[in-house]
């Protein structure tokens, strides 16, 4: 079975990234995410999407330059100070919204890519004894949900590293050593 592990000492280690290579984004949850978004900062869901929009694109293009992790805190308060509401982050919780925001996502999971050969691919290289690793950088996400929604999809890597846990990003080489 894929899912169970064996002890073994890896002579091969293959190392996937997972977003556009194993899983796709759910839609439902991006939308979601807006909304629950736009609530919290009492903002029209046109504000709250520019705003996330921004942030990401800004965030994301550091990211992939620089390698340095931007996770939910610098995220939602770049969000704030685009919305001009960084009064709310003082007033209201912002681990009720961190929490909602996790919860959405487990609710609306993304989804294997290539549905019918992923799980079949990852079983026979790990019955060739090939150790399995997956690196992804995380956003608003944290890597201790990534690995329940991985999980929830059957997909258990023999190791897995999120930028949110080494505090580093893709493409950042200290991130690989």
């Amino acid at each position: 079975n894929y899912s169970k592990k064996k002890q073994r000492s890896p002579n091969i280690a293959v190392s996937f990234d997972i977003w556009g290579t194993l899983l796709a984004p759910n839609p439902t949850y991006k939308k979601e995410r807006i909304k629950c978004i736009a609530n919290f900062f009492e903002v029209t869901i046109k504000e709250a999407k520019m705003a996330i929009n921004n942030v990401e694109f800004s965030f994301d293009s550091r990211t992939d330059t620089e390698g340095m992790h931007f996770g939910f805190e610098e995220r939602i308060t770049a969000i704030a100070s685009l919305l001009l509401k960084t009064d709310v982050l003082k007033s209201k919780k912002i681990n009720n919204l961190h929490q909602n925001l996790n919860r959405l996502f487990l609710e609306h999971k993304p989804t294997l890519l290539e549905k019918d050969t992923t799980i079949s691919t990852l079983r026979k290289l790990r019955a060739k004894g090939v150790y399995i690793c997956f690196f992804s950088n995380t956003g608003f996400i944290e890597g201790s949900v990534m690995r329940k929604s991985m999980q929830q999809l059957g997909v258990n890597p023999d190791n897995a590293f999120f930028s949110d846990e080494l505090k580093l990003s893709k493409p950042a080489k200290k991130a690989f050593d």
